[in-house]
């Protein structure tokens, strides 16, 4: 078994790949896309937004 293509919680996904954040939108999620670090193309124009890194998504959650 791979790795999943977006995790969610609460309405909301964070997704690494183009397939993953068609995945979280099909779902009816809210996707934020993760950018990745080693500069790969990778279309996230689909999601809500971009995440630079792994650390604002704990930082987001500490501010609910």
């Amino acid at each position: 078994m791979g790795m999943p293509s977006f995790w969610a919680c609460s309405g909301e996904a964070l997704a690494i790949s183009s397939a993953g954040i068609e995945a979280a939108l099909n779902a009816g999620l809210r996707v934020y896309a993760l950018r990745p670090r080693h500069g790969e193309r990778i279309d996230q124009s689909r999601a809500f937004g971009v995440i630079e890194r792994l650390g604002e998504v704990l930082e987001r959650l500490g501010e609910m």
